[in-house]
């Protein structure tokens, strides 16, 4: 199995829509910064994509996608790695990852041994170090 992850390219737009599509989402993806937006493909399969935005000089991941065909906890660790290794080589230490459901503050508190830096509504933030 060959798993590789790199920035998005024009091209990738299509995959990502089809898969948001697929399972009832929108999403905006046209407004995502390229250079912030990292797809994973398994095998040259689309498999998910992860988006993050520097805000107040610290990244926050915005968006961590998973299609159904991939979608199991090894994966979103894995996926989640990638991205910890992407924004600690950019030179940051911490990031903010918010997420809305409840299986995702599991993942977070597992994978990061930490607990929500604060809720609003159905979203929790978390403050991790990367």
């Amino acid at each position: 199995m060959c798993l590789s992850v790199r920035k998005m390219k024009v091209p990738d737009i299509q995959d990502m829509k089809n898969s948001l599509l697929g399972e009832g989402t929108i999403l905006e993806i046209d407004k995502m910064y390229p250079e912030n937006t990292y797809i994973w493909k398994i095998d040259d399969i689309f498999a998910g994509f992860f988006h993050f935005r520097i805000e107040q000089n610290v990244p926050s991941l915005r968006h961590f996608y998973i299609s159904k065909d991939f979608r199991n906890i090894n994966n979103a660790r894995g996926l989640l790695n990638e991205y910890k290794k992407i924004v600690h080589g950019m030179g940051f230490n911490v990031s903010f990852i918010s997420v809305n459901k409840p299986y995702l503050e599991k993942l977070v508190e597992y994978k990061f041994k930490k607990g929500p830096y604060a809720r609003q509504g159905n979203v929790t933030a978390y403050l991790v170090e990367v």
